[in-house]
């Protein structure tokens, strides 16, 4: 297997789904910005897709993964190829087996904002950490 670790913005927002006994699966895709010189020796950046699957005793992450958002994402990479029964194309796929997930932009809290208005919160404040982070969460 592949060791991966990523740091890119979320396509769509996470879906989640119950895989039983109090597990949840969170599925989610990533890309990141790939350097290439173009045909006129300019660098370019182009996206590279990936599908992330992470396995977690709690969906409350689920609400910080928003599309547009940045994350990190450690885990395993895995290769798939299926044929389109419509078409009969091949298709490639590349998914992450996360082991980490970890939101590098935290969706802000109700309290934090309406307790950090314009005049007593600095410019370089961060929102607390969440206190509903399942208890798997890595840091």
């Amino acid at each position: 297997m592949s060791k991966v670790t990523l740091l890119g913005t979320i396509g769509a927002d996470v879906k989640v789904g119950s895989v039983g006994e109090g597990r949840f699966a969170l599925n989610f895709s990533v890309a990141e910005n790939i350097p290439i010189k173009n045909s006129k020796s300019e660098v370019v950046y182009v996206p590279q897709w990936f599908s992330v699957a992470f396995f977690s005793n709690s969906d409350k992450m689920a609400k910080h993964l928003l599309k547009g958002k940045k994350v990190f994402v450690s885990g395993n990479l895995r290769f798939s190829e299926f044929k389109n029964e419509k078409t009969g194309d091949v298709i490639k796929t590349n998914e992450i087996i996360a082991d980490t997930v970890e939101p590098v932009e935290w969706v802000k809290s109700e309290e934090f904002v309406q307790n950090n208005t314009a005049q007593n919160a600095s410019a370089n404040a961060l929102p607390p950490m969440p206190d509903d982070l399942p208890d798997d969460f890595n840091i």
